[in-house]
């Protein structure tokens, strides 16, 4: 009887190049509006934009200001957020930063709202005074957009 064995190796290696997408979301201001159009000496204004870059934690701001403020007028300003990257976004948080006299809504975008690559979705900032504002003044707002990749998001 006879017995034999072998043993044969030989190493291996791939290389390649791994693309798992970009992640890219930038807030877009559009446009102001008041309700009733005809009143006078009063409007809403966009002060500023600040989108962050795709790899920090910090949420994308509108900043908005109200010149003598009137609480028979609703103020309004259009937006968008367009997802440039190759991958699908979610918005985790919407955070609104305004004084208590104040009521503001946002309308249209909403936490989870899913943005797919090339896509973007469309909101409205309604903001109307309370019963107990005083007329007259300025106000700053400012919203606060936080955008993650699909499968950061945490309901």
């Amino acid at each position: 009887m006879g017995v034999s064995y072998g043993l044969w190796t030989d190493p291996l290696n791939i290389n390649g190049t791994v693309h798992t997408g970009t992640w890219n979301d930038t807030l877009v201001v559009d446009y102001g509006w008041i309700n009733p159009a005809a009143e006078p000496d009063t409007n809403i204004y966009c002060l500023s934009v600040i989108n962050t870059s795709p790899e920090l934690p910090d949420p994308d701001q509108m900043i908005l200001t109200i010149d003598n403020a009137k609480p028979s007028v609703s103020y309004n300003y259009d937006f968008h957020i367009d997802n440039d990257g190759t991958i699908p976004t979610v918005v985790q948080s919407i955070v609104v930063s305004a004084p208590d006299d104040l009521s503001v809504t946002v309308q249209g975008i909403s936490k989870g709202m899913p943005i797919e690559p090339g896509e973007s979705v469309y909101g409205t900032v309604s903001i109307q005074l309370k019963d107990n504002a005083v007329p007259g003044y300025d106000h700053l707002i400012t919203v606060y957009f936080l955008t993650v990749k699909w499968n950061q998001y945490v309901p």
